[in-house]
């Protein structure tokens, strides 16, 4: 990412890139980092199937993702996950039904990484429906992770995940 001016002094092209994610300001001294977003991804399961997201905008409109989006600065990752459930479900999920399962990082769109923290919802209310940015909710077999249809790709070990929390 190219800086022209340093975000805390402002003083321009005084930003140098010291690593793949550390920046400093020659003027200023202040060091800052290009971190990866932290997104959640909330998994409901029923039987060998899961809930699937399509997405009603860009990236990847058409697609298919779970439920759920960025975290907010400073945010527990339980409670954004309720945050996005009920704005992209419209059901308001208990933070005691989620279980953190496993994280993938990986390239949102172009320049925003993103480290992907992924929940499996154990119980939740009936009466959900797509809202905000959710063009339709489906139940499809586990494996559909693996279709073309389905947008991350590097989620690559989490069927096999799934299968075995379902058969719990």
């Amino acid at each position: 990412m190219k800086f022209n001016y340093c975000p805390k002094c402002g003083h321009q092209d005084t930003v140098e890139q010291v690593n793949a994610s550390k920046y400093t300001c020659k003027n200023c001294g202040w060091e800052f980092w290009n971190n990866p977003a932290a997104t959640i991804s909330a998994v409901f399961l029923r039987g060998d199937e899961a809930l699937f997201a399509k997405r009603a905008i860009e990236p990847n409109k058409g697609k298919y993702d779970f439920p759920g989006g960025f975290v907010d600065y400073n945010e527990d990752i339980y409670d954004a996950a309720v945050r996005e459930i009920h704005e992209e479900m419209g059901i308001k999920v208990k933070k005691a039904n989620m279980r953190l399962i496993t994280g993938y990082t990986r390239i949102y769109i172009p320049g925003q990484s993103v480290v992907d923290l992924v929940v499996v919802v154990n119980h939740w209310p009936e009466g959900f429906a797509p809202k905000d940015d959710v063009a339709e909710l489906e139940w499809k077999p586990i494996d559909f992770i693996k279709s073309e249809e389905f947008a991350p790709k590097e989620y690559i070990d989490l069927p096999e995940r799934l299968r075995n929390l379902a058969q719990q």
